[in-house]
């Protein structure tokens, strides 16, 4: 018998959407499968769905409903809760082809991967669109240097997203979700990347992430989207522990471009007279000094970065991503220090 696989879905207020979502995982072809929800404390008819499905269901279907935490505290509980071999982790607003879960298993076991990856087909509909099952295209990451590489220099495929992967078991034991904030999988996923042997990825837009406007990280901006800097610092502190100095040292770029991004957005979607704008200069301000006096960035950068600090409202903002993955193949760094 193939080993049972947990399918884990963090729910919250999705009464619209939760019903596709659990029929795309019962039609799956895969024959050893577990649902596992967590309720976040939804006050429309989520938890209701959850439970008939429960109730009906010829998989084994579990519902958890909490109090109003976040999707890192669903999330959390959903791994305390999960008794798989392997983890898929599903937003309940999202839907899958029915071959994903084999298709990922059959890679993992094809190429004794920790970690398998689809593609993310973006949709607002609910049709799935034709693709060549029997021809994943697949990328093969063989050890733990190249599957870092390939994530800390973005010059791969490979996601930040916790969601649309296959992980083995061992791969998230241990992992501590940041309860209470948004962009839980910035926190974590470096973490998760460098226990990993072995990744493959596959180009099948398998997973259809569905364009929810009132999603969470789709929806208004608001102060919550300051997260993103507390996952900045967890990614350079991790990278800096490991001694990964040089995508330590990129990622303060990332950070850099953050703050000025939110400094943007904070201005003409809030207010320009709204008193976190000193808060994310200053912080803007150390950490593009810092950037700069590890004579990473060019002299075009270092300029751009300096006038910044004065007018940060003025000009086009870097990528960072093409940044990195230009600074890594001018040679500037090495994966770890000696």
């Amino acid at each position: 018998m193939r080993p049972l696989i947990s399918v884990l879905i963090p729910v919250y207020q999705v009464e619209r959407y939760l019903a596709r979502c659990l029929d795309s995982v019962l039609a799956q072809t895969y024959p050893n499968l577990e649902i596992c929800m967590v309720d976040d404390g939804s006050t429309d008819g989520s938890a209701q769905i959850g439970r008939r499905y429960g109730e009906q269901s010829a998989i084994p279907v579990s519902l958890t409903v909490a109090q109003h935490l976040g999707v890192s505290h669903a999330r959390q509980r959903l791994l305390e809760q999960a008794r798989g071999e392997y983890l898929f982790f599903l937003d309940s607003d999202d839907f899958l082809h029915p071959r994903t879960i084999e298709t990922l298993y059959g890679l993992a076991v094809r190429h004794g991967a920790d970690i398998v990856q689809c593609k993310m087909g973006h949709t607002g509909e609910d049709a799935m669109p034709p693709m060549d099952i029997n021809n994943p295209d697949e990328r093969v990451y063989p050890d733990r240097e190249q599957v870092m590489v390939a994530f800390l220099s973005a010059d791969s495929s490979l996601r930040v997203m916790l969601a649309g992967k296959l992980y083995r078991r061992e791969m998230l034991q241990g992992i501590r979700f940041p309860v209470g904030r948004i962009h839980e999988d910035e926190a974590v996923m470096h973490c998760i990347m460098d226990r990993a042997e072995a990744v493959v990825t596959t180009d099948l837009p398998l997973y259809r992430y569905y364009t929810n406007p009132e999603s969470i990280t789709k929806g208004s901006f608001s102060h919550a989207r300051y997260d993103a800097l507390d996952a900045n610092l967890d990614r350079i502190r991790y990278c800096h522990s490991q001694g990964y100095v040089f995508f330590a040292q990129m990622n303060c770029l990332y950070y850099c471009v953050n703050c000025l991004d939110l400094y943007r957005r904070t201005t003409l979607e809030i207010s320009p007279a709204d008193p976190h704008l000193p808060w994310l200069l200053e912080k803007y301000r150390a950490m593009a000094a810092y950037f700069i006096s590890t004579g990473l960035p060019e002299p075009g950068l270092s300029q751009a970065l300096r006038g910044w600090m004065e007018e940060p409202m003025v000009g086009e903002l870097p990528s960072y991503f093409a940044t990195v993955r230009e600074y890594w193949h001018m040679g500037k760094g090495k994966l770890r220090a000696k």
